[in-house]
């Protein structure tokens, strides 16, 4: 079973992926798109996740487990980026629109977004 930091530093990683992925300049350069202050976040969150698995452990793991699948999950606004004052979507959002299960909100109502394999066009970030 994985420590507790070692699941906040899985988290913070993939925060930053997903940064990469989704950002407004174009993959070459994923450098920019990245919040560079995740990373000292995620480290002071490992250093504190770590003292209170000496304490107690389950705690610390289901709270870490919680972060991993808040971070992959919550937030997700099903691409109206105007809920959220025009942050990125999640994780969990940019897997549904590389397999093309992404949604779009047209007209007051969600409706099917389209696929990228039938257009033909790869996935490309936003």
């Amino acid at each position: 079973m994985p420590s507790a930091a070692g699941i906040i530093i899985a988290t913070g990683a993939m925060t930053i992926a997903n940064d990469a992925l989704t950002g407004d300049k174009p993959l070459s350069e994923a450098a920019d798109n990245i919040q560079w202050k995740v990373v000292p976040a995620t480290l002071v969150a490992a250093g504190i996740f770590y003292a209170l698995e000496q304490a107690n452990s389950g705690l610390a793991k289901g709270l870490a487990w919680l972060a991993l699948f808040t971070a992959f999950v919550g937030g997700d606004t099903l691409g109206r980026p105007e809920l959220t004052g025009g942050k990125k979507t999640t994780p969990l959002g940019t897997l549904m629109e590389v397999f093309g299960y992404s949604y779009e909100y047209k007209s007051g109502v969600f409706q099917p977004g389209t696929k990228f394999i039938e257009q033909g066009v790869p996935y490309q970030a936003r």
